[in-house]
């Protein structure tokens, strides 16, 4: 099954704010966070998600995080790619790590290039399936920074979630833009996961509406209502406008009404359905009607 990916992308900085002092040394045991580095200016179309300085091993290192919500048979590659690039700009050891939140068929390291018998390259990296985590390990060791991915996590029940959004409650009491961020998130990846039981999901969506009015004062919520609301009236525009085409091509020439039907609903923009509802209003006969349609 094919899961729009869209709400995930570039979440890292997001879900980690405030709090990757207190992740890092979960994700690379004995690594301590010394601060983040900006490689969001990386040329297009390469982009890694985080990157991270930190003491380990009492040297300095470079760590690159990336999250994958489903399987990428390239993955391997383009963390090899981003190895490159960011080996050369900061010249430190780097770790690269990439996290998967839900089930999915996961890449196998080391990344292993050969000619014949000779093994000329050979690329170590992290892989963390959360599937595979233990959401009480998180709760108990109070790793806030996780709390957003706790679904995705195994014996996330519905008491276990409901006690860590409690905690977050007391931590965030006076910070309701934050707090509003952390439930934004659980609800996302809650709403994907596969690791809660349904009947834990229903009881948590009903405890999740006392959380209503603080998501809707939320920035991002804001400005994806409005996105969607946007993409709703795009959609209504173009629906009348094919309907509008459909009526006058199945008027006046009747034997283009399927014709009319297919190249309406090929156009997307409204503008060149609009432009396409005047042209064909104009048309004088069937010929030069089929011909307009023919050419939108």
């Amino acid at each position: 099954m094919s899961h729009n990916t869209q709400p995930y992308d570039s979440s890292l900085k997001a879900l980690f704010e405030g709090h990757i002092a207190e992740i890092i040394p979960h994700l690379f045991p004995g690594a301590r966070f010394s601060g983040e580095l900006n490689d969001e200016v990386l040329k297009p179309p390469v982009r890694a998600d985080r990157v991270y300085i930190v003491d380990v091993y009492n040297a300095v290192a470079v760590v690159h995080i990336e999250m994958e919500t489903g399987a990428d048979a390239e993955i391997a590659y383009r963390l090899l790619e981003y190895y490159g690039i960011l080996l050369k700009k900061h010249q430190e050891p780097l770790i690269s790590i990439v996290i998967y939140p839900f089930r999915t068929i996961l890449p196998e390291s080391p990344l292993r290039v050969k000619i014949g018998g000779e093994e000329v390259l050979t690329f170590h990296f992290r892989v963390i399936a959360l599937w595979k985590l233990n959401a009480q390990y998180f709760i108990e060791r109070h790793v806030i920074g996780f709390y957003p991915l706790l679904p995705t996590m195994q014996g996330a029940t519905y008491r276990r979630l409901v006690d860590a959004i409690e905690e977050l409650k007391l931590v965030y009491n006076n910070e309701r833009r934050k707090l509003a961020e952390l439930l934004l998130w659980f609800g996302t990846f809650l709403k994907r996961t596969d690791m809660v039981e349904e009947a834990d999901k229903r009881k948590l969506e009903i405890y999740m509406n006392q959380f209503e009015s603080l998501l809707e004062e939320n920035s991002f919520v804001q400005r994806f209502a409005a996105k969607a609301a946007a993409k709703a009236e795009e959609k209504a525009r173009l629906e009348e406008l094919r309907r509008v085409l459909t009526d006058i091509v199945g008027g006046r020439f009747p034997a283009l009404t399927d014709l009319a039907q297919v190249q309406g609903a090929r156009l997307a923009e409204p503008e060149a359905l609009r432009a396409l509802v005047h042209s064909i209003s104009r048309a004088t006969d069937e010929k030069t009607a089929r011909d307009i349609l023919l050419m939108a």
